[in-house]
């Protein structure tokens, strides 16, 4: 009976976590990219480089780049170029950021 409550007890939790701070959601999105925004508010000084918007649309509307990605320089570069040369582009994530928008860890383009 014990064991029983026990498991009912951390299931409960687990959903309650699961509610309070959300789960991340893997995904990508191809299309290109049509809007790119650089924010420069204390809010996100020294926490994201930039978010950008595609179409298709993300389901999320935005998705970021933020500055733990090691290769930021390299992905912020490829994203601006996707952008002024209309090109194509897969943009992956595997997690969100602290605001909940997707991650962006990985770009391929076309």
């Amino acid at each position: 009976m014990k064991s029983l409550l026990k498991l009912s007890i951390t299931l409960f939790i687990s959903s309650l976590l699961l509610l309070t701070c959300g789960v991340a959601n893997a995904g990508s999105n191809t299309g290109k990219i049509t809007h790119v925004n650089f924010n420069g508010s204390t809010v996100y000084a020294g926490k994201r480089d930039m978010c950008i918007q595609m179409l298709p649309a993300l389901a999320s509307g935005y998705a970021c780049l933020y500055n733990t990605n090691f290769m930021r320089t390299q992905i912020a570069t490829m994203l601006r170029e996707a952008f002024e040369q209309k090109k194509t582009c897969t943009v992956a994530w595997s997690s969100n950021g602290f605001d909940t928008l997707p991650a962006i860890e990985a770009i391929e383009c076309i």
